[in-house]
């Protein structure tokens, strides 16, 4: 197994800050650019706090970039175990998603092989659904809150990667 490539995608409230008075600052045009960076950092920021692990930016074609810090090279395959790929196989992952390595979210302390990879909107409810997956046993659960998407993690993570 080849030796894991992280990069540091944590983002500070000072960073947000710092970039939102950047956008407030520019009168021209490039108000809009400006905008743009406040919020790829700010949806980061985000996605960090829930959870959530995916591949959120392709970096120069060459490696997709997890939420987590993960980079893999766009020509990687799966490392995940076969049996445990087959079993995940339904769940349409993206290539982070089929690399393991993954660090804890918020924290980015740690490997983790269990974590959340997606969630839905419920309009209706105002409520967001959690799907989450690990990584070791190729057990999957979808439509849970935050909370118990969080917990079902923390036990897979516990009992699967030891």
């Amino acid at each position: 197994m080849s030796k894991k490539k992280y990069v540091d995608t944590s983002v500070t409230d000072a960073v947000l800050e710092k970039l939102k008075k950047a956008q407030d600052e520019e009168k021209s045009p490039n108000a809009y650019y400006k905008f743009k960076t406040w919020l790829h950092y700010a949806n980061l920021k985000s996605w960090q706090g829930q959870h959530w692990h995916f591949a959120y930016v392709n970096h120069c074609g060459e490696e997709m970039r997890c939420t987590c810090g993960l980079a893999v090279p766009i020509k990687n395959k799966s490392d995940m175990k076969p049996e445990v790929l087959e079993k995940l196989g339904v769940l349409n992952l993206d290539l982070v998603q089929k690399s393991t390595g993954h660090r804890q979210l918020p924290t980015f302390e740690g490997q983790v092989a269990a974590f959340i990879y997606d969630y839905t909107y419920v309009g209706g409810l105002g409520m967001y659904n959690y799907h989450c997956l690990c990584q070791k046993c190729g057990e999957y659960l979808q439509g849970q809150s935050s909370s118990d998407a969080i917990t079902w993690c923390k036990f897979h993570n516990q009992v699967c990667a030891s």
